[in-house]
């Protein structure tokens, strides 16, 4: 199998749809925008080695009200379809890489006080566990969690045909000054800050395999020079359709109209499954 190719379905049944929830930081680095991308683990059973955005499934736990107290939302209120995506987001991405998008009571970004973020990095793995909550951190802490400060920029979905098919949200946040990004060693085993032009050119090289929906992302994030342009763009886009192609093929050529048309991330372009599909409120592992 190719790299950058999905893992093979069974031959028999249908796969069902899991909501998922994906986060792309975003920083101004010295020669533009920057955005935080990982290196799944070779070993996984499911995209092995490829590149992509921290993030992963939505569940129950992502629902639990001592979190949604915890959020700062935008001056609208709570986001249509509810916080437990945007939620998901944030945590996977703290349990992946340690990046947190939170704050205290006085404003400082919760990785930068030097005792607290080594407490929230020995929390990590128990949080993925479920030995601890992560509203439990979070109180405990003294954070909130800054939805306020992400953009819903993309809506894709799997394709049938696969091992694993997850409805996925795709979320953008500025990145707070020297926001961590240490993988964890177990599903995500490299992270780094990287332009979107240069990743796009490694892929083509070979050199960076990654799905569909990801390099749709980077296309849409190159066409930004600054945080804030992208922040903007994404603030224009309006409505997210929810895009559920027909076959990683159509999603390819999605991912390459993105390339040509940065608006086009949140179009319907019509490369439609034809079979019946997961609600639309349905969320999912990351593209």
């Amino acid at each position: 199998m190719p790299p950058g190719s999905p893992d093979p379905a069974p031959a028999a049944g249908e796969v069902p749809v899991r909501p998922a929830a994906t986060l792309m930081p975003v920083r101004d680095g010295e020669r533009g925008l920057e955005v935080c991308l990982l290196r799944r683990n070779p070993n996984s059973t499911w995209v092995a080695g490829l590149a992509l955005f921290a993030g992963g499934g939505v569940d129950a736990r992502d629902e639990d009200p001592a979190l949604t107290e915890r959020c700062v939302l935008p001056a609208g209120g709570a986001p249509a379809g509810g916080l437990a995506p945007w939620i998901a987001a944030l945590r996977e991405t703290y349990e992946e890489i340690g990046f947190l998008l939170a704050t205290d009571p006085a404003g400082s970004w919760a990785h930068q006080d030097a005792a607290r973020h080594a407490r929230l990095a020995a929390q990590r793995t128990a949080i993925d566990a479920g030995t601890v909550t992560f509203a439990a951190v979070l109180a405990r802490e003294e954070l909130q969690l800054r939805i306020d400060l992400m953009r819903f920029v993309a809506h894709w979905v799997t394709p049938p045909g696969q091992a694993r098919r997850y409805d996925t949200r795709f979320y953008l946040a500025p990145a707070p000054p020297d926001s961590p990004a240490d993988p964890d060693g177990i599903e995500i085993v490299g992270a780094g800050w990287i332009r979107p032009t240069l990743a796009i050119a490694q892929q083509e090289a070979g050199e960076l395999p990654m799905l569909p929906p990801t390099l749709g992302a980077l296309h849409w994030l190159a066409a930004y020079a600054t945080v804030s342009e992208a922040i903007a763009a994404a603030d224009a886009l309006g409505e997210i359709p929810r895009y559920a192609p027909g076959s990683i093929g159509d999603a390819a050529v999605h991912a390459a109209e993105i390339a040509d048309d940065p608006a086009a991330i949140a179009s319907d372009p019509g490369h439609q499954a034809a079979g019946p599909d997961a609600p639309a409120d349905a969320d999912p592992a990351t593209p």
